[in-house]
């Protein structure tokens, strides 16, 4: 079985989802995935950044899986999930939604604690003031979206009650 067709179903997407995340349409996923037509260098980049494999792993060179992320083994699970999400978001061109993974990594962010930030996060942090303003400004209303949906979640159901009650008076 071709490891583009291998990797897309262990990820359950289908070949619609990966094309749009690879600005391609899916004949051409299917097309990639029967080898009928040969991978560009990019897409090889981005397949290898977004599945996070080697490419001779992903060109089935190798069956041994030495993912990029592994140079990291030493860093924390969400230092992992963090460097992951952002070679992922910049192989595909900054087209697509993070924020739930976001949301996971850093479900209690506190900006407060930014001198405990380690290497890899402060190049994150570094990555971001790069960012056009543009860009900023779409990280930062998705940001906004978060907390206001976890602000939703952390309400107190008796809050609403009492709010219903004084409207009722």
């Amino acid at each position: 079985m071709n490891r583009i067709k291998l990797l897309r179903e262990e990820k359950g997407m289908t070949q619609p989802e990966l094309g749009r995340i690879l600005n391609v349409q899916a004949a051409a996923i299917s097309k990639y995935e029967n080898e009928k037509i040969p991978l560009t260098t990019d897409t090889i980049r981005c397949l290898s950044a977004f599945f996070d494999v080697s490419a001779d792993y992903l060109l089935g060179k190798t069956d041994v899986n030495d993912p990029p992320s592994a140079q990291y083994a030493s860093s924390s699970p969400s230092e992992q999930k963090l460097i992951h999400l952002y070679r992922q978001y910049e192989a595909i061109g900054g087209d697509m939604d993070i924020a739930s993974e976001l949301k996971e990594i850093f479900p209690n962010l506190n900006l407060n604690d930014a001198k405990k930030l380690s290497p890899e996060a402060t190049r994150l942090v570094d990555a971001f003031n790069e960012l056009d303003e543009d860009n900023r400004d779409i990280l930062l209303g998705e940001a906004k979206k978060l907390l206001k949906s976890q602000k939703e979640k952390e309400a107190p159901p008796v809050a609403a009650e009492d709010a219903r009650e004084k409207t009722a008076k």
